[in-house]
């Protein structure tokens, strides 16, 4: 993997919503920077520690099999720990920009954080929806919106990615090289990312920063998510999330009109007194 300086080319952080997405449609990725004022940040970083230290006293912090090394903090299922994340999750720039990308008709398909330690190594390229059979559809399916909650740049192991690789039709080739790029902004800021863009964690080059972001992965409604919120949701969380949001996690079952759901639970319900009679 060849590395470039953001300098050298793609989008550098934007100041309003609008024109993040105008980069997202062009390269892929978009930061739309000062979006969380200094203080939101320091209450995201806070809570973010918190959690980590509570799943460390809980027992091992989650791992993912991508990563080069052990020197990521992963923190899956996040609206588990501490509801501020719920409200994290939607807010108003957060789904406009998911909107933009896959429709609004979506789920959540995961929200979680990685803490990247000093010393951490790039994990390997790949796009978020590289599950889908190839060649993909001309559309995105799948969204990252995420936040940096400390400053992203190249020695702390900012993000990488292939500039304008969401116009392919399919998965980086492991065995060729790749020109990337780092997605480079301030603390506070919004990162979209095309569910087909192609990147990876940089390298934490530091003796002694650590790396925090948080992402939302957003699909649209008929893939598989990848936490089952019915059985991964504590019940206590679930009674306090609007229907909306349980929606957003996949508790419905779709679109009611057009499947007639009413319908198709009174004929089951019919069915199963009938079969108990006889």
């Amino acid at each position: 993997m060849t590395q470039k300086t953001a300098s050298e080319a793609g989008p550098g952080p934007k100041p309003t919503l609008a024109a993040a997405l105008e980069d997202v449609d062009a390269f892929g990725v978009g930061i739309f920077e000062g979006v969380l004022e200094k203080g939101e940040t320091d209450e995201v970083r806070r809570r973010l520690w918190a959690v980590a230290d509570a799943k460390e006293a809980a027992g091992p912090t989650d791992f993912v099999p991508a990563d080069a090394d052990d020197k990521n903090i992963r923190l899956l299922s996040l609206i588990n720990w501490d509801a501020f994340f719920i409200d994290l999750s939607v807010r108003a720039e957060v789904m406009e920009a998911a909107a933009h990308v896959i429709g609004e008709r979506m789920l959540l398909s995961n929200y979680s954080a990685n803490i990247m330690g000093p010393g951490a190594r790039s994990m390997v390229l790949h796009a978020d929806q590289g599950y889908v059979a190839e060649p993909w559809p001309p559309m995105a399916l799948a969204v990252n919106v995420g936040w940096m909650v400390d400053d992203f740049n190249e020695a702390a192991g900012a993000t990488r990615y292939v500039p304008a690789s969401h116009q392919a039709s399919g998965s980086p080739d492991p065995d060729r090289d790749y020109e990337t790029l780092p997605i480079e902004g301030p603390a506070g800021s919004m990162i979209i990312i095309d569910g087909r863009v192609w990147h990876t964690s940089g390298a934490n080059t530091t003796m002694d920063r650590q790396r925090a972001a948080i992402f939302g992965y957003y699909t649209v409604p008929w893939i598989r998510q990848q936490v089952n919120w019915r059985d991964a949701l504590d019940a206590g969380v679930a009674s306090e999330c609007s229907d909306e949001y349980l929606q957003l996690l996949g508790y419905s079952l779709g679109n009611r009109e057009l499947f007639n759901l009413g319908a198709m639970k009174a004929r089951a319900e019919k069915y199963r007194t009938e079969a108990a009679e006889n």
